[in-house]
């Protein structure tokens, strides 16, 4: 929808404010106090809290730094911004906090990183990172009867306890898991092995957070009048942790004296129960907030009424929710059929021509959005799309920093930033961990001559010395009376001496001046460092498609300095290189952004979240794929509510056209069609 605008005059006080409905406008214009706000797919409910936020600030009710807007992506935070900055400017948008969840306690665990037995320079390990600690304690565990759980089921049963805040001891009373004692050991001694490393995982981000919220009254009021008014962007996605982590900021009137808490959700779009998201945070709001006011909107502006009707047909088969009577504001004319194809490659062969005439009546690419519950099965599309010449993206694949080559470059940054990373110590020294490359090009891969016996010995005599790992590395070369701290090879110890006193100086030189981008330009140009090693293999092979594979990655790295260098000249003096190592964790970004990208979109549902289009084509409407084969399997019921939840979402994602398809046979196996498209014909 194209939004209205307001005059100048507009009753808020804020020029360009759109214009609201009544239901919106009681949200902006609410008091103090906590409001729940159910906001249908297309309500307008980013909108509405970037009003919400502008009134506060133009009728003088808060300073921009009293204010805090939470959300659960990076995307959903720089559309927050952007909206924000275009209705108060942007040294007000700026001054305002816009954060996820986990950037927001990553701020206020920094600034108290002592109690938890970190520095502020901690680092924060995803959860292939926690997966790779819990293999090696797995691995150095005695052999034992019985099948040994994998390394991914551990990490989510430790999950799964943090997001309740249970701890290890907790886990051994509490857990469900049969082998819960073990698991409970698994989790401390990678809690051990974290602290020691200065590095906490994603989770203990919240947990910690609310850890200290709790027992620290002092620190709990100075954040309540820090942050006076809350607003909270997909709060049905929340989990215990994160409300918890809510309730002490809000307090439990829903804002300090002359504060507010407004939280906007919809039952119907939870998509993340897996991880831990509780719809009872939402259905059951009052509980906590007895007072609080509620509101729903009713109207969507985004899609036809055939759309949205479809829509609501499939979601009422769900028992647990809220009912709405969604009303769509645009007139008929909206079409959503089916299309039934023999196999996957016939439904690409058609999908693609379509997109073909679409663009050739006139449509935007980035109108076209292409969408399915997994990537893996976009493959013939996205191979029919090429052979007819039309360009597209892959929103839900790998980001820029979740690309190999990349995780390696960020671990020699790490290290500059944090030296006590182990984890950092074993990638960065081992580099290039993708050896890919080297044996397409027949050359012996670059290697530093340190090995895992090696490396253990570095970081025992870091731990047990309580030095850092560089000084630790640069120990190998021994004193100057000859004695050495650990064995190690005559190549090794050449090799972490240099390693060490290289990565030393970086950090003397950058980190404690705060030039964030020269230090991660000095991290990546040591000798044997990123960028020397896919110079030489770039200059040292005659294969062009390796030659194109090397500039891509090299073009990579230079992405990384260019964020490095955004992030500092938009945080300025307050830049620092735990800060944007920090961002690196937390937003997965792509390459080139939607607004610059001129590609119709194939996405993750998942990853389409908070988007739109004039066309929508969900491919892969079938049983075991959508619903997947786990949920129909489960014995737990609401596993298909959560499916056809993302359905709904994906088909809420159309504006004008919406295609769901699906195929007698995919992959070489027979298929029948989803249940949920049945619904939505119903």
């Amino acid at each position: 929808m194209t939004a209205h605008t307001a005059t100048a005059r507009d009753p808020h006080g804020v020029a360009g404010m759109p214009a609201l409905s009544d239901e919106q406008r009681r949200v902006v214009e609410h008091g103090d106090g906590a409001l729940l706000m159910f906001a249908g797919p297309g309500a307008g409910k980013t909108r509405v809290l970037t009003a919400r936020v502008a009134m506060l600030l133009a009728r003088g009710r808060a300073q921009p730094r009293e204010i805090l807007a939470l959300t659960f992506t990076v995307r959903a935070t720089e559309e927050l911004r952007v909206r924000l900055t275009a209705l108060v400017g942007h040294e007000a948008a700026a001054a305002v906090t816009i954060a996820t969840f986990h950037a927001a306690a990553a701020r206020i665990v920094r600034a108290h990183a002592t109690v938890f037995g970190r520095t502020a320079a901690y680092s924060i390990y995803d959860p292939d990172d926690v997966a790779r600690m819990i293999r090696d304690v797995l691995t150095d565990e005695p052999p034992r009867d019985g099948a040994s759980a994998e390394a991914s089921d551990v990490l989510a049963q430790i999950s799964t306890a943090k997001g309740r805040l249970w701890t290890p001891d907790a886990m051994r009373v509490y857990g469900e898991h049969p082998d819960r004692e073990r698991i409970a050991a698994i989790w401390d001694a990678v809690d051990s092995e974290l602290r020691a490393s200065n590095a906490f995982d994603f989770d203990d981000l919240v947990v910690n957070s609310v850890t200290l919220l709790t027992g620290d009254p002092v620190e709990r009021a100075r954040y309540r009048r820090r942050w006076r008014h809350i607003v909270v962007d997909e709060f049905q996605d929340t989990d215990h942790a994160q409300f918890r982590l809510l309730a002490c900021l809000a307090g439990p009137a829903g804002g300090a004296p002359g504060g507010s808490l407004v939280v906007a959700g919809d039952d119907d779009q939870l998509l993340y129960r897996w991880r831990g998201a509780d719809v009872d945070n939402l259905l059951e709001f009052h509980r906590t907030y007895p007072c609080a006011t509620e509101v729903v909107l009713r109207r969507n502006y985004r899609s036809r009424p055939e759309i949205l009707d479809s829509a609501t047909r499939c979601i009422r088969h769900n028992t647990r929710r809220r009912a709405k009577a969604l009303i769509a504001v645009r007139p008929a004319g909206g079409r959503v059929r089916v299309s039934r194809f023999v196999n996957d490659h016939a439904e690409a062969a058609v999908v693609a021509r379509e997109v073909a005439t679409a663009i050739d009546a006139g449509i935007d690419p980035r109108e076209i959005l292409v969408l399915c519950r997994s990537l893996r099965y976009t493959q013939p599309l996205q191979q029919a799309l090429t052979a007819a010449g039309i360009a597209y993206r892959v929103v839900g694949g790998h980001s820029l920093w979740e690309r190999v080559e990349i995780r390696d470059a960020l671990a020699y940054v790490t290290l500059v930033s944090n030296p006590r990373d182990a984890a950092a110590f074993t990638r960065a020294i081992a580099a290039p961990t993708d050896r890919t490359q080297f044996a397409r090009a027949k050359r012996k891969p670059p290697t530093r001559g340190v090995g895992p016996a090696t490396q253990r010995a570095v970081i025992q005599h870091a731990r047990r010395s309580d030095v850092d790992l560089l000084a630790a590395c640069t120990a190998a070369a021994g004193s100057s009376g000859g004695g050495r701290p650990y064995t190690a090879s005559a190549i090794a110890r050449e090799s972490l001496t240099l390693f060490g006193r290289q990565l030393s100086d970086v950090r003397t030189e950058h980190h404690p001046t705060r030039q964030v981008a020269k230090a991660v330009i000095g991290a990546l140009t040591i000798t044997g460092g990123p960028v020397d090693c896919y110079d030489e293999l770039l200059h040292s092979t005659d294969d062009i498609d390796i030659a194109a594979d090397c500039a891509r990655i090299k073009d990579d790295l230079r992405s990384l300095c260019r964020a490095a260098q955004d992030y500092e000249h938009a945080h300025g003096d307050d830049a620092t290189l735990a800060g944007f190592l920090e961002r690196t964790r937390a937003e997965p970004i792509t390459t080139v952004t939607a607004e610059h990208d001129t590609r119709l979109t194939i996405s993750t549902i998942h990853g389409a979240k908070g988007t739109e289009a004039d066309a929508v084509f969900l491919i892969g409407c079938e049983e075991r794929l959508l619903p997947t084969g786990y949920a129909i399997d489960s014995d737990d019921p609401l596993r298909i509510d959560e499916e056809r939840r993302l359905f709904y979402v994906a088909a809420t994602r159309a504006r004008d056209r919406l295609t769901l398809t699906t195929v007698a046979e995919r992959l070489g196996r027979p298929t029948a069609p989803s249940r949920f498209v049945q619904e939505a014909q119903r």
